[in-house]
């Protein structure tokens, strides 16, 4: 059974189920979603499915990437969540959409309901993002939420900017 996280009049973020292994594959089957993300995309459904069952970082961290319910609809339409970097000791903030989602305030929505969950439920007192700096519209989403650019830094494929968020 699926917890709900947060919500508010629009969407609502909850914890994922088997049967979003199918959402997974179709969102991370798109070459423009993936575009900016250095994720490979899932192979399979099932690489999908294999992919979640070893997932645990909500057991070990108490967060997680969630999948965000667009109320209207009832359709997972993306997902949103603060994942927990070990050796960095730090929080961040991430978001991915399905294209047919795109521009429509889905990820400011998505990205304010996780700040107040950060700082409230997890007393979190700084929030870190980075973005590719040629994603414009996710450089945006983190800018409206009160992200502040950090620096950008070459990592892999991509020069990646930072940003921070306080409390």
């Amino acid at each position: 059974m699926a917890s709900t996280i947060a919500e508010n009049e629009n969407i609502l973020l909850r914890t994922w189920l088997p049967e979003d292994a199918s959402f997974f594959y179709e969102l991370n089957a798109d070459p423009d979603v993936m575009r900016y993300t250095g994720d490979p995309p899932f192979a399979s459904v099932e690489d999908a499915s294999n992919f979640m069952a070893a997932y645990r970082d909500f057991d070990l961290y108490g967060c997680g990437r969630w999948i965000i319910i667009q109320k209207s609809s009832g359709e997972a339409i993306g997902w949103c969540g603060i994942k927990y970097h070990p050796v960095e000791k730090e929080y961040d903030l991430g978001f991915r959409l399905l294209k047919k989602n795109w521009n429509q305030g889905w990820a400011s929505e998505a990205a304010n309901l996780c700040l107040h969950y950060a700082s409230g439920v997890m007393a979190l007192r700084v929030l870190t993002a980075k973005a590719v700096d040629k994603n414009l519209a996710s450089i945006r989403v983190l800018e409206k939420c009160g992200f502040i650019y950090l620096t950008t830094k070459p990592e892999g494929d991509f020069n990646w900017c930072h940003f921070i968020k306080t409390f």
